[in-house]
């Protein structure tokens, strides 16, 4: 049974062998044959598919890697719907003359209301309505004593009416008489100063008037002072310049920095648009232009629309310099290895040609790129020179060794071309098995990722042997003489295998304890991108606009549902003592007193109104005077939201006509630092009052969804990967054996990183640990490659092996590397991590591709393990279309 089990097997795999052959065949022949229409028509898709892909978007904000759904997502984008963004530009002044930074920002002011893209364009804040009800803002207990004073004063008046008669005041009381013979008949006592004049009151008589004694009229009318009052809420206002009488200014402390708040019209979110209004505005201030104003006025932009547009162009910024930087070393590592200039258009041309395929798809298909995925163009371009450079180096190696152009195409075909289509379908099915999870950044890299190598295979194998076909045809190729002997297999085997894998066992037990150390990044200041100007700019703007700290942000409909929100958190920052980490709640009744506030105080105001109306009557114009305060604020009725100046009612109810209101909860806690982040957004992710459920926005939350779900889904998709990864090798080899050769590279390179990474601490991310599904990629596919090209040789042909198709994958491991390496250079914190860790992955990878997997080899060929030997057997390339029998057995 185990025989015609054997025998079977073989004749199955022989029955592959010649199907390979005969395919290998056919296709060489099909290309040869129509391989001029080949280049036309993946001209024409080329083009169509550059179209496609020029109007890919690029959405550079972070929290577009979260998956469609998340809560914390949808919340604050409702929040930004309302709110607009809180998206505005700061014309941001620096001048030693204050007054002349003012004349300016109105200058500008004018200037800017005439564009149709400005909505509101403000330097000062009308705060008149403050003014106008500074009462209401009173606790009711003051106004309860200006009344009790006023109504002293009242009834002191009452009693004594003063009567002017020729310029002497004559002065008329009433009161009871005392004692025991006493009847209720009030006495009229009249009674004329001697001097027009009053001594000042002393303490005692002034407190005697407060405390509501029933004043003696020798002693003098209770005072209607109110200093002591006024005093209180000025310490609470803080200092009031007066010579900006009922006008804010936005302007520092001490009057160097000014700034003019543009709000826009129009989509903030739309990169486009933003510029647009930057540039716009750049141009507005160089046209009025500052030094016309003082010689060392200095002007900046600020503000959140600058920020967006900052941060977007340091991506591309980014982008454009891994891609210089990248592809410049690619090419100039192939123009050295090959050492022909045309081995840059043989490679480059069908590499080009995928890439744009592969993004023409994303346009159709997912409509945009993020921050990750938009470094898929070059990392792709180190992708796929791979397959490029395998296929040119075997085809050379045929053409040296006098192979003809048929023969040289079908041993690509069917020697490089099996390996190579192994490994395409390993790397492709590591990257499709991202599809599995839910954090986008996994999502769409797989999805792209995993397109771009099928598509860029499809054009190595398609257009590459057409050009090279084409190149033969007008001269372009010339057969050159080989830098090595690669026609003949020395036959040599590599020394000391055991000693070898007994260092290695020793490495990666090293590796593996310090690969315990390594930590998740959980700083996440340390993901975002820090640009010196933009942070010189906010520097000033705090000093006009202090941060207070971050906040989450609610949306509520109705005034009711605020007020019950606002008792709830309040509550809850009085009584949580264990771990508290809310330090204030705004909301509209922040500025705006609530109704039942509100009602009570008027009630009181309205009394004083008619007292100090009534006491008007009686007194003289001089103590008339000292009511003039009072006076001015009396006529009042209840303030709304409505009333409030244009910029600070925003703040609280969001856009105009957009309803309902927003509470902020600030923090008393660093979010930047993941277990206090945690906690404040378990305190405030779901508060349920009143039987309703509200659900705050703010980044904090995400942040935390973010760095939870990435740590589950990195386990998803490193299971993923590497289980689809072992059964399509499992497919192909049906040996167990075979399976754990290819892959012990990628196991000892994965585990000498984690080594490397928890010495150095280098931390797993959001970021970087989208790489991993690549670094495995590539692993598997250098295995796959010298395995292929060993079992083809046969035994003690390592060296050889080494020589040839180890060179091919130290260069493809280095193009890829090369890819990522750009990454270096980026701005953002995030994707340098990126790139480090791909470095250091793809360097351990071949360094095991190229040392410990030809050891392991030559320790099981010492063995009797491997690939069988004849003595006499030679090898040449240029007729190696069929395996000979000792090679399949």
């Amino acid at each position: 049974m185990t025989g015609n089990a054997d025998n079977d097997e073989k004749s199955i795999e022989t029955a592959t062998v010649m199907f390979m052959d005969s395919f290998a065949g056919a296709a060489s022949r099909w290309i040869m044959r129509y391989y001029l229409i080949i280049i036309v028509v993946t001209a024409v898709v080329t083009a169509a598919s550059f179209q496609l892909a020029a109007d890919l978007k690029l959405n550079a904000d972070i929290f577009a890697l979260m998956p469609d759904g998340v809560a914390s997502v949808d919340n604050l984008n409702q929040v930004m719907k309302k709110t607009g963004s809180f998206s505005n530009a700061m014309v941001v002044v620096e001048s030693p003359d204050p007054a002349a930074a003012i004349r300016f920002l109105r200058k500008l002011r004018k200037q800017a209301l005439k564009h149709p893209w400005v909505r509101s364009a403000e330097y000062t804040e009308d705060t008149s309505v403050f003014q106008r009800h500074k009462l209401l803002y009173m606790e009711t207990a003051d106004l309860r004593e200006i009344q009790r004073r006023i109504n002293v004063r009242v009834d002191y008046e009452k009693r004594h009416p003063n009567i002017t008669f020729r310029n002497v005041e004559i002065k008329i009381s009433t009161r009871k008489p005392y004692g025991p013979k006493s009847t209720d008949k009030t006495k009229l006592e009249i009674s004329a100063p001697i001097m027009p004049t009053t001594k000042p009151m002393s303490k005692t008589q002034r407190e005697s008037g407060r405390n509501g004694r029933k004043d003696n009229p020798t002693i003098g009318p209770p005072p209607l002072e109110f200093d002591d009052i006024e005093a209180k809420y000025q310490r609470k206002q803080g200092h009031r310049d007066k010579t900006r009488s009922s006008e804010r200014v936005f302007q520092s402390d001490d009057g160097l920095i000014s700034i003019l708040l543009v709000w826009p019209r129009g989509e903030t979110n739309d990169i486009g648009f933003s510029r647009h209004f930057i540039n716009d505005l750049s141009t507005l201030v160089e046209t009025v232009d500052p030094s016309k104003y003082h010689p060392r006025m200095q002007v900046d932009i600020g503000g959140l629309m600058q920020g967006r547009v900052m941060g977007f162009d340091a991506v591309m910024n980014d982008l454009r310099s891994s891609a210089l930087w990248s592809i410049s070393a690619i090419l100039l590592l192939l123009t050295f290895y090959y050492r022909r200039l045309f081995s840059i258009l043989y490679i480059g041309l069908p590499l080009i040609m995928g890439i744009l395929w592969t993004f023409g798809i994303t346009q159709l298909i997912l409509g945009g790129l993020n921050l990750i995925t938009v470094f898929l163009v070059v990392v792709l371009f180190g992708l796929g020179v791979d397959f490029g450079i395998h296929n040119l180096t075997r085809y050379d190696e045929v053409r040296r060794c006098g192979g003809s152009l048929e023969e040289a195409l079908t041993i690509v075909f069917r020697r490089t071309g099996m390996a190579s289509f192994m490994a395409a379908i390993t790397t492709i099915a590591g990257f499709y098995a991202l599809l599995v999870t839910d954090f986008r950044a996994f999502f769409e890299f797989g999805f792209i990722a995993g397109t771009g190598v099928a598509l860029i295979f499809l054009s190595m194998y398609l257009v590459f042997p057409a050009l090279m076909l084409l190149a033969e045809r007008i001269g372009l190729y010339r057969v050159s003489v080989p830098q090595i002997d690669v026609c003949n297999v020395t036959r040599e085997g590599f020394p000391k295998p055991r000693a070898v894998l007994f260092v290695t066992l020793a490495v990666l037990v090293v590796s593996l304890f310090y690969g315990n150390k390594i930590h998740y990044e959980d700083d996440f200041n340390k993901l975002n991108t820090k640009i010196p100007r933009y942070e010189a700019v906010k520097q000033k703007i705090n000093k006009v606009f202090p941060l207070v700290g971050t906040a989450a942000v609610i949306f509520v409909p109705t005034l009711e549902e605020v007020a019950a929100l606002v008792k709830h958190l309040n509550y809850k920052i009085a009584t949580d003592d264990e771990s508290p980490t809310i330090k204030e709640v705004k909301s509209i009744y922040t500025i705006v007193p609530s109704k039942q506030e509100q009602d009570e105080r008027l009630a009181i105001i309205r009394s004083i109104k008619l007292n100090t109306e009534e006491i008007t009557d009686y007194i003289n114009d001089e103590q008339r005077t000292k009511l003039t305060d009072i006076l001015d604020y009396l006529d009042i009725d209840r303030l709304s939201a409505r009333d409030l100046p244009p910029a600070l009612r925003r703040l609280y109810t969001g856009l105009p006509g957009s309803g309902g209101y927003l509470i902020y909860i600030y923090d008393s806690v660093s979010l930047s630092d993941l277990t206090q982040a945690k906690a404040y957004s378990d305190d405030i992710r779901e508060l349920t009052v009143n039987g309703k459920t509200y659900y705050p926005a703010t980044e904090a939350l995400i942040f935390v969804d973010m760095r939870d779900l990435m740590r589950n889904d990195a386990a998803i998709a490193v299971f993923a990967v590497s289980l689809v990864i072992i059964l399509v090798l499992l497919v192909n080899f049906r040996s167990l054996r075979k399976v754990f050769i290819v892959v012990f590279p990628v196991v000892t390179g994965m585990i000498m990183m984690a080594g490397i990474m928890g010495i150095f601490d280098i931390r797993l991310s959001i970021f970087n640990m989208v790489v991993l599904p690549t670094i495995v990629g590539i692993g598997v596919d250098n295995g796959i490659h010298i395995f292929h090209r060993y079992e083809e040789e046969g035994a003690r042909s390592l060296r050889h092996v080494i020589r040839t198709t180890g060179w091919a994958v130290a260069i493809t491991t280095l193009t890829t590397l090369f890819g990522f390496a750009g990454m270096l250079s980026a701005a953002n914190p995030g994707l340098q991590s990126l790139g480090i860790l791909a470095c250091i992955g793809l360097s351990t990878c071949l360094v095991s591709s190229l040392i410990l997997l030809p050891v392991l080899l030559q320790w099981m060929e010492n063995r009797g393990i491997g690939p069988k030997y004849e003595l006499g057997q030679t090898t040449s390339f240029a007729t190696s279309q069929r395996p000979t029998k000792t090679q399949m057995d």
